[in-house]
């Protein structure tokens, strides 16, 4: 995986010089530059509506005393979008708005976790949070069990897109 990534990062600059000769080839200087810096203001604000949105998604989810993993997950592949925004070039700005999809967010995360094999170890204890003031205001009439569990569903599931 890191010789993937060091590979990607060797490419790109060649990859950038390559389109952005035959573009100016093909729609003359000005109108290249002008379609980079179009691309990347466009890129910047589409960048910031996701980005909002997967704030407030992770906010929901918490509230809800869960792991935002999807919010999270999310929210990095969003940064590798916007750092690729600042990269000049019709390339990184391609890559940077097929991130911004959340399809294909939710895609190359599913890749990521595969071979990266990593599983989400995590969970709110009751410790963790605090007590409600009347147990029977949040858990209704009845006795309350407390307890310890272990999540043992696969990762996939994790990365749901509503």
């Amino acid at each position: 995986m890191a010789f993937a990534i060091f590979l990607f990062f060797l490419a790109l600059p060649i990859l950038e010089v390559a389109f952005f000769i035959e573009m100016v080839g093909q729609i003359g200087l000005t109108w290249s530059l002008l379609l980079i810096a179009a691309a990347a203001i466009a890129g910047f604000v589409m960048l910031r509506t996701q980005g909002f949105a997967v704030f407030r998604e992770a906010e929901a989810t918490l509230a809800r005393h869960e792991v935002p993993l999807d919010a999270i997950i999310h929210g990095v592949l969003l940064l590798a979008a916007g750092m690729l925004f600042l990269i000049p070039g019709f390339v990184s700005d391609i890559l940077a708005f097929l991130l911004l999809l959340p399809d294909v967010r939710m895609k190359v995360a599913q890749l990521f976790l595969r071979r990266t094999n990593l599983r989400p170890e995590f969970g709110f204890h009751h410790k963790d949070r605090p007590q409600a003031p009347d147990h029977h205001e949040q858990h209704g009439p009845g006795p309350v069990i407390e307890g310890e569990y272990e999540d043992h569903t696969r990762r996939d599931q994790f990365l749901r897109h509503d």
